[in-house]
This record gives structure tokens, sequence and C-alpha cells, in this order.
């Protein structure tokens, strides 16, 4: 990773041997489970209420601690840029409850629906990784070895894309928004009712004659 870390593999399962009592849901009937997958995976499925209200009614903490630490926090721009990320953070955290309200009233396309957390956390992630390299300036840069509260903006910075990249793109989250809660016109596909091997294979000898 950018910031010299390994969260990635590949793992591989030899001689693995499933009956039927594994199957989840229907046979045949995959695309469900993964819907389901995909509301949890978007933060529609938290029903935990401490998860979702852990930063309430907290003022942007570790801006706040970073401003002090580098005698920043009487700054009137500083306080601006925090106060900026706590109403950030706090339309975040309100979005994801109205999120979970609506898909657990059952009555809205869930995975669908719960692109717009997925998408507001893309969007946030990024802008409060900024906000804490301006509010640090030089400082947010440069640490004492070990320190890890010290190099945490830098952090930050370096992952704020993280959350618009990993688990399907913003752009990912704004088509699922408009096709299956907006119900706009899909977008021109040609792998519609093709399975996998046949479009990988496609792809691959597209590929070659370019």
């Amino acid at each position: 990773m950018i910031i010299g870390e390994a969260e990635f593999c590949q793992e591989f399962f030899d001689d693995v041997a499933l009956s039927e009592e594994d199957v989840i849901g229907e046979v045949d009937q995959g695309w469900p489970m993964a819907q389901t997958m995909l509301v949890f995976e978007r933060g529609g499925g938290v029903t935990d209420s401490a998860a979702l209200e852990d930063s309430e009614g907290a003022f942007a903490p570790d801006l706040v601690a970073l401003a002090r630490r580098l005698g920043k926090d009487k700054d009137p721009t500083v306080r601006q840029l925090i106060g900026r990320a706590h109403v950030n953070d706090t339309v975040e955290r309100l979005l994801r409850q109205r999120i979970v309200d609506v898909v657990s009233s059952g009555t809205v396309n869930g995975a669908g629906f719960a692109a717009y957390g997925k998408l507001g956390a893309g969007l946030f992630g990024s802008e409060r990784a900024r906000l804490g390299m301006q509010i640090g300036g030089g400082g947010a840069i440069t640490w004492e070895s070990g320190d890890a509260e010290a190099m945490s903006p830098a952090v930050d910075y370096l992952l704020g894309r993280i959350r618009a990249i990993a688990g399907g793109t913003n752009e990912m989250q704004r088509n699922a928004i408009g096709e299956r809660v907006l119900d706009l016109p899909r977008e021109p596909a040609v792998d519609v009712d093709k399975p996998f091997r046949e479009i990988a294979r496609n792809a691959g000898a597209a590929s070659r004659s370019a």
C-alpha cells in the first residue's frame, strides 16, 4: 500500500467439498444473497445504535487535538475548517441512520438505497483528509519517529481515497442509485445474459487485437 503496509492477499482453497447444507438461500438464487451482502457492505445493514452514534456530539475530536498540538486552536481559519469537518461528520452520521431506517422498512431496494451511504463515505472521506492537511500544514507531514498520533493526518490523507474506491467506486454507487432507486435507464451493456467465461474470453481477444 502507499503507506508501506500490506492488507491484501489471495486465498486458494484446494479439495473443498460442500454439501447441500452449505447452500445459502435457494439454489440458482445467488443474486439476492449478493444484494443482501451489498446492503451490509454499503452500511445499510448496521443495526447497532452505538455504531451509528459513536461520534454524536463530538466536535471532530481528532482535528481539535491536531490543532491544539500545533498551537492553532485559536486560529479563526483553523476553527472554520474544524467546524466544516464537524458538519460533514454530522451529516454522514445522520445519513447512515436514515439509510438504516429506510432499508429496515423493506419499502426500497436495499442495495440501491444503501449506495447513498457508500457514496457519502467516499465523498466525505477524502474531504476530511484534506481538511486535516489544511489544518496541520507542515506539522501534519513531520513527526517524531514512532509518534502514531502525529503521523495520523498524513496517513489519513494518503488513504483518503479508499472509501471512494474499495467496495465499489463512487461512480458505481451513482449507477446503483440511478438505476435501482431513481429508475433511470441502464447504461448500454453488451454482456447482459452472457456467461462470465465468454465475457472474459472476448475481453482477452479484444486486448490482443488492440
